[in-house]
């Protein structure tokens, strides 16, 4: 199944990169979930800080690969923290698209 909505990839203001996915509901919160705890073998740490507008999750970590999440207006989204974690989302957004 598909990711709904579209996918964006862009460099953040620190110079990393920041995969944002347009469609917030359950549906893609779940499938991403999936693919990068199931398939890519991350795992989650922290915790969940919810506001009514938008909300930062546990970081997915693998190796020295850990990503920040999130939501807000413009739905979820994934930030790189290095290097490993750029290489990693340009190759999550080929595998989306």
């Amino acid at each position: 199944m598909k990711i709904r909505g579209q996918i964006k990839l862009k460099t953040a203001a620190d110079g990393h990169m920041i995969l944002s996915l347009s469609n917030r509901g359950l549906f893609n919160t779940l499938m991403l979930r999936f693919k990068l705890q199931l398939r890519h073998g991350f795992s989650r740490k922290g915790r969940h800080i919810l506001l009514p507008d938008e909300g930062i999750g546990p970081d997915y970590i693998r190796g020295n690969i850990s990503l920040k999440t999130g939501y807000d207006e413009f739905g979820l989204y994934l930030l790189a923290i290095n290097d490993e974690g750029d290489s990693f989302l340009r190759s999550l957004a080929k595998e989306l698209a």
